[in-house]
């Protein structure tokens, strides 16, 4: 793929017509604390524009003009994170947009794998590497793999659209898929302002959720009795908590029941559904966070073998966790191994999920 590397902003003139594939490099996951790095942006001619941003350099007229217009629509691989990143540095709304990672999780419910690489693989039968995924996007002088590797990252966007469009319109999910993309500028300033609320101290995160600060979650009558008989249980092995199962027989309750006042009481953010079976306490998952950073080899990795043996929770629940990892974006899965994301070597994690707003 051609690349044509741009300081700043795009050039003046360029057109690239009304469907644009468009990804983002940045220097980690968190948009208060890691500054967007690379923009590039294909019109899948086989020509990647890859727009270089130097600290705090963000007056980019004409991809900020592209980002809004309302005839071009912005096709993105979790569109969520890129928006978001674009709201915050760029300062613009960036619409009408298109997800395919939102797509393959509507059509794609036969599989939890809905990385662009899985997509990619399955959907048009190409390879892409993700080898430059977790380097220094922020250096000066951008290496040729890099580049390389961002303008991969929108090669394929405008096929996968084709296929995913199709599966959509078979199983009846398109305007459900257009919602969802129509939503996502909103659901980008949320969070944002959410992110802005937290850290003036107005409110607290816990979980998925947000609460004010004067405020603390309290379990109703009948729940409250549930969880003074659920946590000694669950205190007594964090690392590897009973199932669903063998909690609903100790405590004799109805497993239907018991996993829906678990569901309520996770809600609350005392408990963590790592799994379909399980339940953690925050800290326990924390503890295994830690274990995960400890044992990882030199690039990040850790595999569910090394991952088990250093935590002793057995081969099926560390599995259970590691997925669970991949889907908060603590790690990302690579062939066998599980390797840490370029925030989790600090300590802002969120082990009740993925960022997310759900205000209560």
């Amino acid at each position: 793929m051609k690349i044509n590397l741009h300081k700043g902003d795009l050039p003046d003139g360029l057109d690239l017509g009304a469907m644009v594939a468009i990804d983002t490099e940045t220097l980690g996951l968190n948009p208060f604390r890691d500054r967007l790095c690379l923009a590039q942006l294909s019109a899948g001619d086989g020509v990647c524009h890859a727009v270089q941003f130097a600290p705090g350099a963000y007056a980019a007229l004409n991809l900020n003009r592209l980002l809004t217009d309302p005839k071009v629509l912005k096709l993105f691989h979790f569109a969520r994170f890129d928006v978001a990143m674009f709201q915050r540095y760029l300062g613009v709304t960036c619409a009408p947009v298109y997800c395919t990672k939102i797509a393959s999780k509507l059509v794609r419910t036969y599989t939890d794998r809905h990385g662009l690489k899985d997509l990619t693989r399955e959907l048009l039968g190409v390879d892409i590497s993700k080898e430059q995924q977790s380097s220094d996007w922020g250096a000066p002088v951008l290496t040729e793999k890099q580049l390389a590797y961002a303008a991969g990252d929108v090669a394929h966007l405008h096929k996968l659209k084709v296929v995913l469009d199709e599966m959509l319109a078979r199983e009846g999910r398109t305007e459900l898929a257009q919602a969802c993309f129509d939503f996502l500028p909103t659901r980008a300033a949320l969070e944002e302002l959410a992110r802005e609320l937290a850290a003036e101290g107005a409110i607290v995160r816990e979980g998925l959720g947000v609460r004010l600060a004067s405020h603390q979650a309290r379990l109703g009558g009948a729940d409250a009795a549930l969880w003074d008989r659920v946590l000694p249980r669950l205190q007594n092995n964090e690392l590897r908590p009973p199932t669903l199962a063998e909690l609903a027989a100790a405590l004799r309750l109805e497993p239907s029941k018991l996993e829906s006042a678990l569901s309520r009481i996770a809600r609350q953010g005392l408990l963590v559904r790592a799994s379909k079976t399980r339940f953690f306490l925050p800290a326990g998952l924390r503890r295994l966070q830690d274990i995960a950073r400890d044992g990882a080899q030199p690039g990040g990795a850790i595999t569910a073998a090394a991952f088990r043996d250093r935590s002793g929770i057995g081969r099926n629940t560390a599995i259970e966790v590691l997925e669970y990892f991949d889907r908060i974006r603590f790690t990302r899965r690579v062939g066998d191994a599980h390797v840490l994301t370029s925030g989790s070597n600090g300590r802002e994690s969120h082990p009740g999920g993925a960022p997310g707003l759900q205000i209560r």
